[in-house]
């Protein structure tokens, strides 16, 4: 079954520029900020304070490094290397493998692996 759309990108599309309609994605603003301030007041703060991170700028740059390159390959020199490039900042590569273990120790998998470990290739 196909279900056409046109009509409503359409009126979507004549409608952009009223500053009514926000977001099409189905997650309004504040409730991005929502979930937003949730991941940073448990997650990263868990993150930061069971692993007595002292960098929680760069961690915070790390998780957002690292969503951003989702369905890419990287790893931890090319993310060195952002760091160093655009951020300005001089965290070394064993920190930044650091920070992805305490990352990779605190989200809960869902992995359909045998061994039950979800993999992360970096």
């Amino acid at each position: 079954m196909e279900i056409k759309r046109d009509k409503y990108l359409q009126e979507l599309i004549n409608r952009m520029h009223n500053h009514v309609i926000k977001d099409v994605t189905g997650v309004r603003r504040s409730e991005k900020s929502y979930l937003t301030r949730l991941f940073e007041e448990t997650y990263l703060k868990d993150i930061i304070e069971g692993h007595h991170i002292e960098k929680t700028q760069e961690l915070e740059e790390l998780v957002n490094i690292l969503a951003s390159a989702i369905g890419s390959l990287t790893n931890v020199p090319k993310i060195e290397s952002t760091f160093k490039s655009v951020l300005h900042s001089k965290i070394s590569g064993n920190t930044i493998r650091q920070y992805i273990e305490c990352l990779e120790e605190a989200f809960i998998p869902a992995s359909n692996e045998p061994s039950g470990h979800a993999r992360m290739a970096i």
